[in-house]
């Protein structure tokens, strides 16, 4: 009996969600919260960068965790 096999490599998104915060008075206060689908971490962190860039309040941290 012949077995028969269909690979299929799919590029499967990850959905992160992503926290921006600007620090005051020692300790971080989230501003604005997205949820962002990539493929990697990285891919996340630059669409993140990208946010926090036009979310033009200076010093933005990301804080990224997946679900």
């Amino acid at each position: 009996m012949k077995h028969h096999y269909i690979v299929c490599f799919m590029r499967v998104n990850m959905l992160f969600e992503v926290e921006f915060a600007a620090k005051k008075n020692g300790y971080f206060k989230t501003i604005h919260t997205a949820l962002i689908h990539a493929l990697t971490v990285s891919e996340c962190r630059q669409i993140a960068l990208e946010i926090a860039d036009q979310l033009g309040k200076g010093d933005i941290q990301v804080f990224i965790s997946d679900f």
